[in-house]
């Protein structure tokens, strides 16, 4: 063989060889990528290897690095878990990067549950210390699931499904997590993937969504001013699916602003309607939530203007609810959004006031006209207790900027009082009235008041026999229930 020859093979080798390091390699980490993983979990399955866990880490808000301090940061993060990762493990053990911030590892001769979580629990100690990247001290916090297998008893494909699985429910259950897979988890995820398309054929049907109506009353008089949107799924076989279940299956799948839009839709023109059955101008407000995905919506701005033009309402009888937690993608372009929406004449209220670290200094910046006070306060508040003196502060702070308060979760007589002591006007709870159907709320516009400031019972015993509640598979819930169980929108 020539010299030339040599040198063409040798060549033609290196270059393959080349070509399967860069097949089976993550370029960002040099570690192996999910070629490499599943071709390594094959083979331990294959060749009887002693029972064995796969373990997929996810790092807790990678994005916000990204967003926050650049790429090229985020990337450094990457290799940094990577190699702490790798040091970590064990003789034998596999790691790799699946892809974004996505790592799994492979660990080789795991007797028991218990095992596996131990060695993982010193995996996930490894990664989360903080890292110095160029003068900035970054925390560093991860979530695992883990899926035990013999050889023998579980495919690659699922394994892998049931890890995933593991890893979705550790991160639902809080950063850091480490969730060990369960058989339970597989049918509760078949059940969610079973109920997001029936959620996506409820959207397009139109005759299983509906909209539920709480009242917000004068404390003092008990006289209607306003109510709050609510929505409601009727399954046609499984019956009522409570909001606590749908709505954030609806953020998960990204369905969550089509119903938005129509929750908003079918508010404004029931508002509308309203004004035409009560044509002497009864002063009612609508509450409408707005999730943080809708926020995040450039379509946002014109749909609010479009609906105004469609049915000609008074702009400031329409209320756009916000929370925090819809205001922390991007704060910049909400405030945005919300200037835009204010100067239509629209009026905005902070939700679930006090519940969130950033409360205070969100009232600096966001054009707000409502607080409504989170029932947390009103369940703890006592006469001359800390809840008291904190609430009155809240009511003078109210009454300093010009912005209203509404109290939430009324539910007894004895926080009436307390919060009207508080100085606080407005209310809405159980107390007044649970979420109605709108020919309800109608006849309760006619009526006028909703009772006594006095009476002890949850209702009037005079209201009209014609009132009726929503059936009680779909609002008429017990008083002592949380209202968060109602919201439709968080």
């Amino acid at each position: 063989m020539s010299s030339a020859m040599v040198y063409a093979r040798d060549r033609l080798t290196a270059l393959l060889g080349e070509l399967r390091y860069q097949a089976t390699h993550d370029e960002l980490t040099a570690l192996g990528n999910r070629a490499q993983f599943i071709e390594k979990l094959t083979e331990a399955l294959a060749e009887g290897e002693p029972p064995l866990a796969v373990v997929l880490v996810d790092l807790d808000g990678f994005k916000d690095v990204n967003d926050s301090f650049g790429h090229e940061i985020g990337d450094r993060l990457l290799r940094t878990v990577g190699a702490r990762l790798h040091r970590a493990a064990g003789r034998g053990d596999v790691v790799c990067r699946l892809a974004g911030d996505e790592f799994a590892v492979l660990l080789q001769d795991v007797g028991t549950q218990a095992e596996a979580r131990q060695r993982i629990d010193a995996l996930m100690t490894n990664v989360a210390r903080n890292v110095d990247i160029r003068g900035r001290n970054l925390h560093v916090a991860a979530s695992a699931g883990f899926a035990l297998a013999a050889p023998g008893t579980a495919t690659v494909v699922e394994l892998m499904r049931d890890v995933d699985v593991a890893l979705n429910a550790a991160k639902a259950a809080g950063k850091g997590a480490v969730t060990a897979f369960e058989p339970a988890m597989r049918e509760a995820t078949q059940e969610r993937t079973e109920l997001s398309g029936d959620l996506v054929t409820a959207l397009t049907a139109g005759d299983q969504m509906s909209l539920a109506y709480q009242p917000i009353v004068d404390i003092a008089s008990g006289r209607i001013l306003g109510v709050e949107a609510l929505v409601r799924w009727q399954h046609p076989t499984r019956g009522p699916i409570s909001p606590v279940v749908f709505i954030p299956l609806a953020e998960a799948t990204g369905l969550i602003v089509p119903l938005g839009r129509w929750i908003l839709g079918e508010a404004v023109r029931q508002l509308a309607a309203w004004r035409t059955e009560f044509p002497d101008g009864y002063p009612l407000t609508l509450d409408v939530n707005i999730s943080a995905e809708q926020l995040e919506d450039p379509a946002l701005v014109g749909e609010v203007l479009s609906l105004i033009d469609e049915t000609g309402i008074d702009p400031g009888r329409l209320v756009l609810e916000i929370t925090e937690s819809a205001l922390v993608q991007d704060l910049d372009a909400a405030l945005r959004r919300l200037r835009q929406i204010k100067a239509m004449g629209v009026r905005l209220a902070l939700d679930d006031f006090g519940t969130g670290y950033s409360s205070l200094s969100y009232l600096k910046t966001l054009p707000v006209d409502i607080l409504k006070i989170d029932r947390s306060f009103v369940v703890d508040l006592e006469d001359d207790g800390p809840g008291a003196a904190m609430m009155k502060g809240i009511v003078e702070l109210g009454a300093g900027l010009g912005i209203e308060l509404i109290c939430e979760g009324v539910e007894t007589v004895e926080q009436r009082r307390r919060i009207a002591s508080a100085g606080c006007r407005m209310g809405q709870g159980f107390l007044w009235a649970t979420p109605q159907t709108a020919p309800a709320i109608s006849e309760m516009l006619r009526w006028g008041v909703l009772g006594p400031a006095d009476r002890p019972a949850d209702r009037p015993a005079d209201r009209p026999a014609d009132v009726k509640e929503l059936p009680s598979s779909a609002a008429a819930l017990p008083a002592q229930r949380s209202r968060a169980e109602d919201r439709e929108t968080p």
